[in-house]
């Protein structure tokens, strides 16, 4: 998103979220916060393997968690927060 200055594009500041993005273990995360994702990236990219092995074993965990029965009652609970055309 651009805006202009002068003459001159400039990227718009991004907006912040109301309230920071969740996990699912309700741990509390910023979105936002570029820089400290990036430096997250970093530090797993950089060498440091035992981060990388947690990383990659809470991963593993974490996807053995997935079932299709909770992807489809989240599916349908989403469905059943829509507006109907009622409600329009």
């Amino acid at each position: 998103m651009y805006h202009s200055i002068n003459g001159h594009p400039q990227k718009a500041p991004l907006r912040r979220a109301s309230k920071p993005c969740q996990t699912d273990k309700g741990n509390g995360v910023d979105c936002w916060d570029i820089d400290g994702i990036a430096a997250g990236i970093l530090a797993v990219v950089n060498n440091h393997d035992s981060l990388a092995d947690d990383l990659a074993r809470n991963a593993v965990q974490e996807v053995a968690k997935l079932t299709w029965k909770q992807a489809a009652k989240k599916l349908i609970g989403v469905y059943h927060g829509l507006p109907t055309r009622s409600q329009y």
